[in-house]
C-alpha cells in the first residue's frame, strides 16, 4: 500500500545534497502527507512519520539509514 510513497521517499534520502537535513525533513513531511491522504488519518500518518525519523537515524547504522546508498 505504501511502496510507491516509501520508494520515492528513499530516493530523496539517497540522493543527498549540501542542505541534506532540510531536504530529509521535507521528504519525511511529504511521506506523512501522502500516507495521511491514503489512510484518511493524520494520527496514523504521524506514527509513520515518527517511525521514519527514528528508524532512519544514522546513529543506528541500519542499512536503510540515510547515506547508505552513497557509501
Amino acid at each position: 500500500m505504501f511502496y510507491s510513497s516509501s520508494f520515492l521517499h528513499d530516493l530523496k534520502y539517497r540522493a543527498g545534497s549540501p542542505d541534506e537535513e532540510i531536504k530529509q525533513l521535507i521528504a519525511d513531511a511529504e511521506l506523512m502527507i501522502d500516507i495521511a491522504c491514503r489512510l484518511g488519518s493524520a494520527t496514523r500518518a504521524e506514527t509513520v512519520y515518527q517511525g521514519t525519523r527514528l528508524g532512519g537515524d544514522q546513529l543506528y547504522k541500519r542499512p536503510f539509514a540515510p547515506g547508505f546508498g552513497r557509501e
